[in-house]
């Protein structure tokens, strides 16, 4: 089965999030993330590690995620899966693959930190 097709058949239906900047009343840039459009996703693999910082508890959870081709989608997003969100921390594209070949896809790599 090829990536494409485990992208479509067992991917996770995720929502994305990108970043914008908004200036308040006093002249401060603010960064949110406004929804965009759902994403097909397969989740390829999910880790977890627990820290102590200071008194507080918190848990750094990795994600390799699988997307079609040409998605919209940056280094500066954010995507919920499971009701956790992660932040893109990268995105490569394997190989010589580009547009319009039938097994273009690109790799992301994600990280959600949580306080417990």
């Amino acid at each position: 089965m090829s990536l494409i097709s485990l992208i479509q058949t067992r991917g996770v239906n995720a929502r994305v999030f990108r970043a914008t900047f908004r200036t308040d009343g006093v002249g401060t840039r603010k960064k949110t993330y406004n929804p965009r459009p759902r994403m097909k996703m397969y989740v390829a693999a999910r880790s977890s590690d627990e820290r102590w910082t200071g008194d507080r508890q918190t848990v750094v959870e990795t994600a390799t995620l699988y997307v079609e081709g040409g998605s919209d989608i940056e280094t500066t997003d954010r995507v919920e899966i499971d009701g956790i969100m992660f932040e893109v921390t990268g995105k490569r594209t394997p190989g010589h693959r580009k547009a319009g070949d039938r097994h273009f896809y690109h790799i992301l790599s994600a990280a959600s930190d949580s306080s417990l």
